[in-house]
C-alpha cells in the first residue's frame, strides 16, 4: 500500500535539495565544517548528475520526514482532520524554503553567516505560522522541525554538519540511479525557474522557435544582470529534458577556467575512452571530438554567464542536432563570430534604477549596510543614475561607495580601486577635470603597485587618464600616453580586443585635436577596417569611428571650400 505521507513531503524535500545545491555555490573550504575535501568530492558528484539525482535526492530526504512526522500525522488524522488541510500546512512549510532559493542574499548568508540565516529563517517561520489554524499547528511545527533538522544536517557549513549522514544519502541515490540508467546525459545545475517572475514573452517564443527549426543553432541571449535571461535558457534545458532529449548540459562560462572544468567533467559521463588517464586538454579534445562524430540527435549545451566570447575560443562543440545556446551581458563580438542573437529585456534607464534601488534595499535589509554584496548594488545604482545624467545622484553615491570600500575592504582593495576610478570618470562627465585627473592618477599609481603595470585594469585607467588631459588641452601628453598605451595593449590583449580598437580610436582623436589632422583620418580609416571585421558593422565602436572618420574628412575638405579639379562651391 503507498505511503500517503510520501506525496506530501515530497515537495519540502526537493525544496531542501534546491537550497542545499544553490548555497553550495557560495561555499568554500573556509566555511565547511570537518573534512572539506570529501565534501567537495560528494558535491561535485551531485553537481555531475544534474537533474536526475535531484528527484531521487529529493525522494529520500521526503521518506525521512515522512518518517519522523508519522506519529503528529496520524494523530492529526485522528482528530478528524483531513488530507486537505494538512496539505495546506505542507505548502506553507514550502514555502519558507522556496523563499531561500533563487536569492543571493539569503544563499549567501547561509553557509557564510549560519547564525543569522537561522534568524531569518526563524521569522519567516513565525509569519507562516500565523496562516496556520491552531489545531494544525503540532503538524506544522514537527514537519518545520524535521526539516530543519535534515538540512542542518546535510549541509557541510552547518555547525550540526553530519558527514555520513551525507555519505548515507549519496551512497543510496547512487544505486538507484546505477539501476534506473537511462540513455539521455542530464548535466549541470541550471537555475530554477522562478514562477513568481518569470511568465512567458516574446522571447521565449523566438528561442523556441529557433531552436526548433535549425538542427546546428549557434545563439547568444544578451542583456542586463536580472533580465532573466538565464531563466529562458534554463526554462529551455528543462523543456528539451521532459521531451527526452538525448543530451542537455549547463556549463558555467563565467570565466574560461570554468568552461574547462565543467567540459571535462561532462566528458566523464560520456562514452570516451578514459583509459590511458588523460589530461584535462586532453579530455576536451576527445568531448569536442564526440560531439562532431556521434550520431544526430537532439542535443542542447547552455554556457551561462559568458563574460568574454574570447573565453570560449577552441571550446565550442559543433554537431548535427546540436544546439548551442550562450547568455551574457556583453554583447560584443558574436556576430562577428556567426552567432545568432536575442536580446533579452532591455530595461529603460528610469526601470534600470528602480530595480537598482530594490536590489540595495533588499541587500542592507539582509546583509547590512556595509556588506561587500551591499556595496557593490550602492555601486551599480550609482552607475544607473549617472547613465541617466542624474549626476549629482551619481557622484554623492559614488563618493559613498568610496569612503565605505576604503573603510570596511582597505584602501587597495580591487573594488576600492574600482569606486576611486568610477568617481574619477563622473567628475569627468560634469567638467571637473582637475578633480578627476587627481584621482584618476592616484589610481594609475595604485594599480600599477597593487595589479601590476599588464593588468587590463591598469591599461583601462591610463586610458581614463589620458581622455581626462585631453579634456583640459594637454595634448602632447595625451598623445605621449596613448602610443605608449597602444603599444601594451597590442603586447598584452591582443590588436583585436575591444579595448586596442577603443585606444586606437582614442589617439585617432587626439591626432585630430592636436592638427595633425591627415594622421588622424589615415588612422581612423585604417581602424574602420578593422572594426568591421572584428566587431561587426553595427557595433557603437565601428559606428563611433565611422562618424569620426566622416567629421575629420569634411574638416579636411570643407563644403564651402573651392574645389581642387573644378574649382566650383
Amino acid at each position: 500500500m503507498a505511503d500517503p505521507l510520501f506525496p506530501m513531503t515530497l515537495g519540502v524535500g526537493a525544496s531542501l535539495v534546491k537550497v542545499l545545491l544553490q548555497a553550495n555555490g557560495y561555499a568554500t573550504e573556509a566555511n565547511s565544517v570537518g573534512v572539506a575535501k570529501e565534501v567537495y568530492g560528494i558535491l561535485s558528484w551531485w553537481k555531475i548528475r544534474g537533474g536526475d539525482a535531484d528527484d531521487q535526492l529529493a525522494k529520500q530526504i521526503a521518506e525521512v520526514l515522512a518518517d519522523k512526522t508519522r506519529g503528529m500525522y496520524e494523530e492529526c488524522r485522528a482528530q478528524g482532520i483531513d488530507e486537505e488541510q494538512l496539505g495546506g500546512v505542507v505548502t506553507e512549510v514550502e514555502i519558507i524554503f522556496n523563499k531561500v532559493v533563487g536569492n543571493d542574499e539569503l544563499l549567501f548568508l547561509a553557509v557564510n553567516d549560519p547564525d543569522s540565516f537561522s534568524e531569518v529563517l526563524q521569522g519567516d517561520i513565525g509569519q507562516r505560522r500565523k496562516n496556520i489554524e491552531s489545531r494544525l499547528e503540532p503538524y506544522f511545527d514537527k514537519l518545520v522541525e524535521a526539516a530543519v533538522d535534515e538540512y542542518v544536517k546535510l549541509a557541510p557549513w552547518s555547525p550540526k554538519f553530519q558527514i555520513e549522514a551525507l555519505k548515507d544519502l549519496t551512497n543510496k541515490v547512487a544505486e538507484i540511479l546505477k539501476n534506473t540508467a537511462k540513455e539521455s546525459v542530464i548535466f549541470g545545475r541550471r537555475p530554477d525557474i522562478a514562477d513568481s517572475y518569470y511568465i512567458e514573452r516574446e522571447e521565449q517564443v523566438r528561442l523556441y522557435n529557433r531552436v526548433k527549426k535549425d538542427p546546428r543553432l549557434r545563439l547568444v541571449l544578451v542583456g542586463m544582470h536580472g533580465c532573466g535571461k538565464s531563466q529562458l535558457a534554463s526554462d529551455l534545458a528543462q523543456q528539451c529534458e521532459k521531451q527526452g532529449w538525448s543530451l542537455v548540459a549547463w556549463i558555467n562560462a563565467a570565466s574560461r577556467e570554468s568552461v574547462q572544468s565543467d567540459l571535462a567533467e561532462l566528458a566523464q559521463l560520456l562514452p570516451i575512452d578514459r583509459s590511458d588517464e588523460p589530461t584535462q586538454d586532453q579530455l576536451i579534445n576527445r568531448c569536442l571530438d564526440y560531439f562532431k562524430s556521434a550520431n544526430a540527435t537532439d542535443r542542447l549545451i547552455v554556457f551561462d554567464n559568458v563574460e568574454d566570447i574570447n573565453d570560449l575560443t577552441g571550446l565550442v562543440p559543433r554537431g548535427d542536432g546540436l544546439r548551442v545556446v550562450a547568455t551574457t551581458t556583453n554583447e560584443y563580438g558574436w556576430k562577428n563570430q556567426s552567432w545568432d542573437q536575442i536580446k533579452i529585456g532591455v530595461f529603460s534607464r528610469e526601470d534600470s534604477i528602480e530595480f537598482y534601488e530594490q536590489m540595495l534595499a533588499e541587500r542592507e535589509w539582509v546583509l547590512g549596510p556595509d556588506h561587500p554584496y551591499t556595496l557593490t548594488a550602492r555601486n551599480n545604482l550609482a552607475g544607473a543614475y549617472k547613465s541617466a545624467g542624474r549626476f549629482g545622484e551619481a557622484i554623492e553615491l559614488y563618493e559613498q561607495v568610496l569612503a565605505e570600500r576604503e573603510r570596511v575592504l582597505g584602501p587597495d582593495h580591487p573594488d576600492t580601486l574600482n569606486a576611486r576610478s568610477n568617481l574619477a570618470g563622473a567628475y569627468d562627465s560634469v567638467g571637473r577635470f582637475g578633480e578627476a585627473i587627481e584621482l584618476f592618477e592616484q589610481v594609475l599609481a595604485e594599480r600599477e603597485r597593487v595589479l601590476g603595470p599588464d593588468h587590463p585594469d591598469t591599461l583601462t585607467v591610463r586610458d581614463n587618464l589620458a581622455v581626462a588631459y585631453d579634456s583640459v588641452g594637454r595634448l602632447a601628453e595625451v598623445i605621449d600616453a596613448l602610443e605608449e598605451l597602444l603599444l601594451d595593449c597590442q603586447r598584452v590583449l591582443g590588436a583585436d580586443h575591444p579595448d586596442t580598437l577603443n585606444t586606437r580610436n582614442n589617439l585617432a582623436g587626439a591626432y585630430e585635436s592636436a592638427g595633425r589632422l591627415a594622421e588622424a583620418i589615415d588612422a581612423w580609416e585604417e581602424l574602420l577596417l578593422d572594426c568591421q571585421r572584428v566587431l561587426g558593422r553595427e557595433h557603437p565602436l565601428t559606428k563611433r569611428v565611422e562618424k569620426n572618420l566622416e567629421a575629420a574628412k569634411r574638416k579636411m575638405n570643407p563644403p564651402d571650400a573651392l574645389s581642387p579639379e573644378t574649382g566650383e562651391d
